[in-house]
């Protein structure tokens, strides 16, 4: 509905990037660390600024580069979109990690303290981190989305079949680039909860209210090991390479692979309503605007 919407109103083919956000986050699924958690406050936003990058980085390497090299012009864009998405999406994760610690009673008053503490700049405090975490995921996914989609083409050419995919091809193309990117990147994300439950002080969990204490975000503390307190401060990418060294010395190899099997069905799930919605929706305003 939300796509005719826009197709009767003419509106620009970027919009159907926040189409394609919403309508994930209706879903409740993610597909990439732009949608990655999935809030309506900001994912809007950040997906759009990763698109219009990435569509665009792509579309003026291409045109640079031979096309046994599409390869590197995804890759590109892909790191293209994360850097312009970070510096949308830290702000809000900043604020959102801090009323999740029960630090600030209201997103104004986390706002205020951080302006009052450490000035415009505390909003981008963990942007190398942040950014060092998404790209290597962006780096597998979209090249290996376009080749399943070249791929795909040219087995229904052979077939004797139109080239052009049908949106529930793109969408499973979106759910393998996904999957496969996620089981992958586990480390990172494992390394990433490390760092974020280590932000809010060891033991400082306990002295929250029962009803605190009971949730997600409580568990999660509660569950870790006690030598979290020794996981960096998220100031720049080595702390993330530092996170992982220590749960691999602490707990083995195979800590670093916690959660693989949630974290892989729930991205494919995503990618397959990211990509189907986000390819249709292009398809759809394109022939308008």
């Amino acid at each position: 509905v939300c796509v005719c919407v826009c197709v009767c109103a003419r509106v620009p083919v970027s919009v159907c990037l926040c189409v394609v956000d919403l309508v994930c986050f209706a879903f409740g699924c993610a597909s990439s660390p732009v949608l990655t958690p999935p809030s309506p406050s900001h994912t809007h936003n950040t997906a759009a600024a990763f698109f219009v990058t990435y569509e665009g980085t792509k579309g003026f390497l291409g045109k640079q580069l031979p096309e046994h090299m599409a390869p590197v012009a995804h890759m590109g864009g892909a790191c293209a979109g994360e850097v312009v998405a970070g510096l949308v999406r830290i702000p809000f994760e900043i604020v959102k990690q801090q009323m999740q610690a029960n630090i600030h009673p209201s997103p104004t008053a986390a706002v205020r303290a951080i302006m009052a503490t450490h000035g415009p700049r505390g909003f981008f405090k963990g942007y190398l981190s942040m950014v060092s975490r998404e790209v290597p995921f962006s780096l597998i996914q979209f090249p290996l989305y376009e080749q399943l989609k070249v791929s795909w083409g040219a087995y229904r050419r052979r077939m004797g079949q139109e080239p052009g995919l049908q949106s529930w091809e793109m969408a499973c193309c979106g759910s393998l680039a996904g999957g496969f990117s996620a089981a992958v990147t586990t480390p990172l994300d494992v390394a990433k909860t490390r760092i974020l439950i280590a932000q809010v002080g060891c033991g400082k969990i306990f002295n929250h209210p029962p009803s605190v204490r009971r949730s997600e975000f409580a568990v999660s503390t509660i569950s870790l090991h006690p030598f979290f307190c020794t996981y960096p401060h998220p100031q720049d990418g080595s702390s993330v390479m530092a996170a992982m060294r220590n749960v691999y010395v602490n707990e083995g190899w195979r800590a670093l692979y916690s959660g693989i099997a949630p974290r892989v069905m729930w991205i494919s799930l995503g990618g397959a309503i990211f990509f189907g919605v986000y390819e249709r929706s292009k398809v759809m305003l394109s022939g308008v605007v």
